[in-house]
């Protein structure tokens, strides 16, 4: 079975004057497919026990995007959008290795029916 694992978080406080930008996740937690390679801690912890657990049970892991962000406002779109295209970038990839062309709705960003 193939496990694929990604990690996009925030803490938001719609009262916060402050926005959340790239520097926020850059500062708290940014790995690009090598989390697990990480010592664990609060945030790659979750990811490395996944990992241990799919691999134990002979699973494939395919693994992507990994960030969180310390509590602020509401993350800034672009920089959403430029977090989660990564995510779904890796997404369709690996399904498109294990079953040819994908073409989802949820893989371009659209919600499932």
């Amino acid at each position: 079975m193939k496990i694929f694992i990604a990690c996009l978080g925030t803490e938001t406080n719609t009262f916060s004057p402050i926005p959340t930008g790239l520097q926020n996740f850059q500062d708290t937690m940014l790995y690009h497919g090598d989390a697990t390679q990480a010592p664990a801690d609060m945030h790659t912890a979750p990811l490395i026990i996944w990992r241990e657990m799919a691999e134990a049970d002979g699973g494939e892991v395919v693994e992507s995007l990994a960030t969180f962000a310390q509590p602020a406002g509401v993350t800034v779109r672009k920089v959403y959008e430029t977090l989660r295209d990564e995510i779904l970038t890796d997404l369709k990839a690996a399904l498109a290795r294990r079953s040819g062309v994908v073409e989802h709705a949820w893989c371009h960003g659209r919600r499932r029916p």
